[in-house]
């Protein structure tokens, strides 16, 4: 798992209990505004950022695309991958 941003640090990885997804825990820790791309060996389709508890808190993103960071923010955010 990657992520393009120096300002942003992977926390966690977890993967789904059903097994469909693969939830990332970031934070940006600079304080500055950004974008974060985030790519993987496993094949995304798609990606959210959602709050802590897993609420979403933006739209969703396709595959690679780039989403924007907030100062100081930690998201979570589930990736649907394509299955094996």
């Amino acid at each position: 798992m990657h992520c393009d941003s120096a300002m942003v640090q992977i926390d966690a990885l977890k993967k789904s209990e059903d097994g469909n997804q693969i939830f990332l825990r970031v934070h940006e820790f600079a304080g500055h505004r950004g974008s974060l791309r985030i790519s993987s060996d496993f094949q995304i389709r798609s990606w959210q950022a959602c709050n802590l508890l897993k609420k979403p808190i933006s739209e969703r993103y396709e595959a690679e695309s780039a989403a924007p960071t907030r100062p100081w923010h930690s998201f979570v955010a589930p990736l649907t991958c394509v299955p094996e």
